[in-house]
C-alpha cells in the first residue's frame, strides 16, 4: 500500500548519487544527448536542437527509506508554441496509483521570464519497493498569463506505469535497476489533450 506524503527536499544545486539515504557527488548519465559542463562545474546533458519543449528530471531510488526523489533540474524551449512570452512559469510533480488517483504532488517555486528556466525542484515520495511498478510520476509545466494570471498548461511528462513515451518508461525503469543511483534525462513535453 502506498502512503500518502507530501514532502520536498531542498536541491544544493549538485547532482548527486544516493546509497542507502546518503546522497555522494557522481551521476550516472544515460543519454543519447551531448553534454556539457554547467555554471557549478558539473556535467549535464544538453537538450536537442529542434526547438521542442523538453524537461531535464533526475530520478532516484532510496531502498532502505523506500523514497523516490524526483528532480526537475531545468526546462528548455518553453515558448516553441507560443506567441505570447512567457511570463511566469511553475512545475507540479504529483504521485500517481496505477488508477491515476493523485496520492501525493509538490508544486516548484515561479520562475520569472524564461523559455529556458532553472527550477531546481525536488519531491520526495514515499513508495514501498514493491509499488514501484504500479505507479507514475505526472511532471506539469504551468504558466500564468493575463492580468488575471490565469493558469495555463504548457506541457506535461509522465513516468512510471502509465508513462507518456517510451523514453519516459525507460526512464523509471533505470530509476528501479539502478537503486541509489541518480539517473538524469531530458524528455520532450507532451501538449495538453485539448491542443492536440
Amino acid at each position: 500500500m502506498i502512503r500518502r506524503h507530501n514532502s520536498a527536499v531542498g536541491h544544493n544545486g549538485t547532482t548527486t548519487t544516493a546509497t542507502q539515504n546518503h546522497i555522494n557527488s557522481t551521476t550516472i548519465t544515460p543519454s543519447r544527448r551531448n553534454s556539457t559542463v554547467d555554471s557549478s562545474g558539473r556535467f549535464c546533458a544538453l537538450p536537442t536542437e529542434n526547438g521542442q519543449p523538453e524537461v531535464l528530471i533526475t530520478l532516484c531510488y532510496l531502498d532502505q527509506s523506500q523514497k523516490a526523489v524526483v528532480t526537475i533540474e531545468k526546462a528548455s524551449n518553453l515558448c516553441h508554441d507560443s506567441v505570447d512570452k512567457i511570463s511566469e512559469t511553475y512545475i507540479r510533480v504529483s504521485l500517481l496509483s496505477q488508477f491515476g488517483e493523485e496520492l501525493a504532488k509538490h508544486r516548484s517555486a515561479t520562475v520569472k521570464s524564461s523559455s529556458d528556466a532553472n527550477y531546481e525542484c525536488t519531491a520526495v515520495f514515499q513508495i514501498p519497493r514493491n509499488d514501484l511498478e504500479n505507479t507514475s510520476v505526472l511532471i506539469q509545466i504551468f504558466r500564468n498569463i493575463g492580468m488575471l494570471r490565469r493558469r495555463q498548461q504548457i506541457g506535461f511528462v509522465c513516468i512510471g506505469e502509465n508513462a507518456s513515451s517510451p523514453d519516459a518508461q525507460d526512464h523509471w525503469n533505470q530509476m528501479i535497476q539502478g537503486l541509489g543511483t541518480s539517473v538524469e534525462k531530458w524528455h520532450y513535453l507532451r501538449r495538453p489533450d485539448h491542443e492536440k
